[in-house]
């Protein structure tokens, strides 16, 4: 297989790390002084989806610098990642079902199966962040975690598709960053409206 893989494509790749470890640090902050539990178990799901992120960004690094391939750096990245989002969408549902009680949760868990359950969990996290954006009227943060989940389902459909091609890394890495930077700045919004005084 020829390298594709840049320098700087590798180094582009850390951003959307960046951006969700201090999207969720910020959310994190916000729960801990009500949810004690629910921290631990959101921190457990942040520190999984952050380190698989890292690990696949420290591939593409070294893979672009060394042309040296540690598969196993690769493929624990979706195997952490759908595991974390699952974790973290777990614990925001009990705080979210603590107010809404009527409605069950069925979730669906090689490949395709580690990308849906990244899709679903991310999925169930934008959905109750949307409900407290609602809650606060904060129409702008509702406004962006639409598009973290527009270009989520984009990236799962990238993902299904994913050919090694240098365009098809960097198209995927761009729609990352929306993703997760659209993440921040509706989790943003969310902080400034004193998400950690808020009635859950």
């Amino acid at each position: 297989m020829t390298n594709q893989i840049t320098v700087q494509m590798a180094i582009v790749d850390f951003i959307p790390v960046v951006l969700f470890t201090i999207s969720m640090g910020i959310l994190l902050y916000d729960v801990y002084q009500k949810y004690r539990l629910n921290f631990i178990a959101m921190l457990t799901g942040s520190l999984l989806v952050t380190i698989g992120g890292f690990l696949k960004a420290l591939w593409k690094l070294i893979y672009s610098l060394s042309n040296t391939d540690y598969p196993v750096l690769s493929n624990l990245f979706f195997p952490l990642q759908s595991l974390g989002f699952i974790t973290i969408f777990i614990a925001l549902l009990v705080i979210f079902l603590k107010k809404d009680k009527s409605k069950g949760v069925k979730t669906f868990s090689l490949s395709p199966i580690f990308i849906c359950g990244e899709v679903i969990g991310l999925s169930g996290i934008l959905y109750i962040l949307l409900s407290w954006a609602n809650r606060l009227k904060k129409p702008m943060a509702k406004v962006f975690f639409i598009i973290s989940f527009i270009a989520m389902l984009l990236m799962g459909y990238l993902s299904s598709r994913f050919d090694n091609t240098s365009s098809m890394h960097w198209t995927a890495q761009i729609t990352n960053i929306i993703t997760n930077g659209s993440l921040l700045i509706g989790i943003s919004i969310l902080h400034k409206s004193e998400l950690k005084n808020f009635d859950f």
